[in-house]
């Protein structure tokens, strides 16, 4: 984003991206901006806070589109429909399959 002639499409483009990666994949999502947020951290002298605010606009937009779903679906925002459909101790992870008694590999 620093080195490209289009900085703020190239946020833009991150932010849309991470965005439509917490919609799928939330978990995932969160470790992946964690390096990208220290990275941020440390080239804040390159990097002007329009940058970091046209990236943020697009996951901003998705996570409240995420917690909107989840209220729809499950009402409550923070509660995921597998976890509703499956029970509390359904969380991701390695746990016995919802349909038989056996583990997942």
């Amino acid at each position: 984003m620093i080195k490209n002639k289009r900085p703020l499409f190239s946020a833009g483009v991150c932010g849309a991206a991470l965005g439509v990666a917490l919609l799928c994949r939330p978990y995932t999502t969160a470790w992946i901006c964690v390096p990208l947020g220290i990275a941020a951290i440390v080239k804040r002298k390159e990097l002007s806070p329009r940058h970091i605010l046209i990236g943020m606009v697009p996951i901003l937009v998705a996570c409240v589109t995420f917690l909107a779903y989840n209220y729809a679906t499950t009402w409550h925002p923070l509660l995921f429909g597998y976890i509703a459909m499956h029970g509390e101790d359904h969380y991701p992870g390695f746990h016995p399959a919802p349909w038989s008694d056996q583990p997942t590999p």
